[in-house]
């Protein structure tokens, strides 16, 4: 009998296949099972080992032994006449058939229902559209050698009070030192802090993330002491790169020194070569006082968060770093960019913190005007008090820290602000590449799409936002301002409500639906009845909003009841309330109705010098946010004979257009139309108007079009006419469509009005 036969006699064959189909499926379940056991990345490597150990002893077992109804015996010993061996192989050969139907199934449900791309693990309403833009967002097949994702440290302290913080201060610190080295890709913070308590293996993460290489980590703090340890794994193959543990006394001098090191190994790793000024900031020892670290630290994740709660948290933590250190210049730059953020989110007006903000830039700025995130902050401060030298504060803070995300997101947005948008875009585009699942950078690519009115494109970026997180109202809310600036208020409006469902703290979007059901309401009944029902819930359930005082005005202005509509419009310009969202824009009109209607330019001229003074100045600055109110000023001038300074301000408003990006919302579009109408360009000024409808302006249509004394010139026209008369043909289309909607459910009726 020939070798191979012998070896089908004795079943070597089926038990060899026997055993890499089990190891191969051991294989695929540790792979499974260690992320969720938080299992460490030899584990698998040692499981490979000793699988391969055992498959030579498993070879000679089947050779040297044979199954019998006496139990196991050595072959030597079995009388052929006696042997059971085929009856062992079939039942062997059947075991192997349920395997391999076994690991088919697992490779085929690994393969197509598991992808990402099939949508396992995705927001219950994720569209088609969402699905679209994940495929568009896939990442490099062969991710550049020098990439790195650093994910979130595990916090291996005990209970202790604010270890968390502490642990993920260290991760912060190390991105931010190895950010810091040009020639590594460094995913920034915002995307592989998804990646916390993840289930998903480093294989995966590296495919997400377009990296080559992953550091985890984990830290723990016990008493006087810190143990850091961290391990530089190659994504592709799991195979460990470099690894050390750091157990030292707990200082602030050890904990810097450690990420230092960890950064040149890391760069050692990569091989990555330092220049001596990259060598030198990480180097820098920020603080030398541990409480005022901690505070440091803890205040970092708060402001991270953004809300309003944890920014005024985060304030009083810094306030307590700085007075253990007053010159720990860090502090005073994430205070800055504290006081921005409470601008941003409307808790605090800039004149309520603009001596604080100034006094913490100032001072960080004498202590490090080299640090990148300082400038970055001054660039803020600069931007936000309408100061020259914004573009070369973030010019410098890039080239400080070129592969920093956060800055090039901070600067794209008042590039696009500026309406640099071919700039913004490049620099939005270069920031994603190091952090691709940036609510911030996505957030800021769709509204540069919104500008330039690719609204596909905006859509489907707000639609991975919601992907990413569904809850997020930075992907639910603007999606209503896109369907209003191509003029679908009824879709405008059911997005409105999605928005509220997850901030119904916001009343910015209340108001938003208040002013969508005064634009849609059939005037002829005179009622107004649900803006009215919506503009009251505001008033008695919510924080005061200059947008709530505004709709009422402009209300009374619909109802005929001028005095009324001006007591109010004077309360949103007497200095106290911010232009909140265009809100100083409907004040002024209604000051221009009451002044035409009573004859008082001079009085109407004296509320615009004490509340917008700038207009009255010889080179005015006109930008969005005041070109309705300058043309509406350079009315009351021209009621009041001041024809020069009139035609001035009016001749601005028409340049502002030259630029195209120049109006980032709708709410002003018609102001050119209107200018062009006071300078008697009757026939432009129609034209123009025509074009901003056929775009899609509908907001505040009345008070922009049959009641605005702009237009006086007009009224007759029988274009203008037939303007109007569309725009209230296709407002109270929309309006029976939002009916509809009201009456099948999909969106709530007003507050107090039950389902007829």
């Amino acid at each position: 009998m020939s070798f191979f036969a012998e070896l089908k006699r004795r079943n070597v064959i089926r038990v060899a296949a026997a055993y890499l189909i089990v190891s191969w499926l051991i294989m695929q379940a540790g792979e499974v099972m260690s992320p969720a056991l938080n299992l460490p990345g030899w584990v698998n490597s040692m499981l490979a080992f000793f699988l391969i150990l055992g498959f030579p002893v498993a070879i000679v077992f089947a050779w040297a032994f044979e199954m019998t109804p006496e139990g196991l015996k050595k072959e030597k010993e079995v009388d052929r006449s006696d042997s059971i061996a085929n009856v062992t192989g079939q039942k062997l050969n059947y075991t192997i058939i349920v395997l391999m139907a076994v690991a088919l199934a697992y490779f085929a449900w690994d393969k197509f229902a598991a992808s990402p791309a099939n949508g396992v693990g995705q927001a219950q309403e994720t569209t088609a559209a969402d699905l679209t833009v994940a495929s568009n967002d896939s990442v490099e097949s062969h991710p550049d050698k020098k990439s790195i994702a650093v994910i979130p440290f595990r916090n291996r302290s005990a209970n202790e009070e604010n270890a968390e913080f502490f642990s993920d201060g260290v991760h912060d610190e190390l991105l931010t030192n190895l950010s810091r080295i040009s020639e590594l890709k460094v995913i920034s913070r915002t995307s592989v802090m998804s990646y916390r308590d993840t289930t998903k293996n480093l294989r995966q993460i590296g495919e997400e993330l377009g990296v080559a290489n992953i550091l985890e980590g984990g830290v723990q703090r016990v008493g006087n002491t810190v143990r850091i340890n961290v391990q530089l794994i190659d994504a592709a193959t799991d195979e460990h790169l470099w690894a050390k543990t750091y157990d030292r006394e707990l200082s602030t001098e050890n904990i810097f020194a450690i990420q230092t090191e960890i950064a040149q190994s890391i760069a050692n790793a990569l091989e990555a070569t330092l220049t001596p000024g990259e060598q030198q900031l990480l180097a820098k020892i920020p603080t030398a006082n541990l409480m005022a670290y901690d505070n440091f630290l803890i205040a970092r994740q708060l402001n991270n968060r953004g809300n309003w709660q944890d920014l005024r948290e985060a304030q009083a933590y810094l306030n307590k770093a700085i007075e253990l250190d007053p010159d720990f210049a860090q502090a005073y730059t994430l205070l800055a960019r504290t006081y921005n953020q409470q601008i941003n989110t409307g808790a605090v007006t800039l004149q309520e913190v603009k001596a604080g903000w100034e006094a913490a830039i100032q001072k960080a700025l004498s202590l490090d005007s080299d640090s990148a995130t300082t400038q970055a902050a001054y660039a803020q401060f600069l931007w936000m008090n309408k100061l020259e030298g914004v573009n070369e504060a973030f010019e410098k803070a890039r080239q400080l820290e070129p592969a920093n995300a956060d800055i090039m997101a901070m600067h794209a947005q008042y590039l696009r602000r500026t309406s640099q948008l071919e700039r913004a875009l490049q620099t939005l585009q270069s920031a994603r590449e190091l952090d691709p699942v940036s609510i911030r950078v996505l957030f800021g690519l769709a509204r540069i799409y919104e500008l330039r009115r690719e609204t596909d494109r905006a859509l489907k970026l707000y639609a991975r936002i919601r992907q990413i997180d569904p809850a997020n109202p930075s992907g639910i809310g603007p999606v209503s301002g896109v369907y209003m600036t191509i003029g679908d208020i009824v879709q405008s409006t059911r997005w409105l409500f999605k928005a509220i469902e997850v901030d119904a703290e916001d009343s910015d979007l209340s108001n938003f639906v208040a002013r969508a059901y005064s634009d849609f309401e059939d005037y002829h009944f005179e009622d107004y009845q649900r803006a009215y029902q919506w503009l009251s819930w505001i008033e008695q359930n919510q924080s005061f909003n200059p947008l709530t005082v505004a709709g009422l005005a402009e209300l009374d202005i619909y109802a005929g009841h001028t005095d009324t509509a001006v007591e109010l419009a004077q309360q949103t310009l007497d200095g106290k309330t911010s232009n909140r969202w265009y809100s100083e824009e409907i004040a002024f009109r209604i000051l221009l109705i009451w002044a035409t209607e009573h004859s008082q330019a001079g009085a109407a001229l004296e509320w615009v010098r004490q509340s917008r003074p700038d207009l009255l100045e010889s080179t005015p600055h006109i930008d969005d946010r005041n070109l309705l109110q300058a043309v509406d000023t350079a009315h009351l001038l021209q009621m009041d004979g001041q024809n020069a300074l009139a035609e001035n301000l009016l001749k601005v408003v028409i340049a502002v257009y030259e630029d195209p990006y120049a109006l980032p919302e709708s709410w002003a579009v018609t102001a050119k139309a209107q200018a062009l109408a006071l300078l008697g360009e009757k026939q432009a000024a129609l034209e123009e108007l025509r074009k901003q409808v056929d775009n899609g302006w509908r907001v505040l249509w009345r008070l922009n079009t049959e009641l605005n004394p702009n237009f006086e010139s007009l009224k007759n026209d029988p274009e203008f006419q037939a303007i109007i008369d569309f725009l209230r043909k296709d407002m109270a289309r929309q309006l029976e469509e939002l009916r509809a909607m009201e009456a099948s459910g999909e969106i709530p009726m007003p507050p107090g009005e039950e389902i007829s």
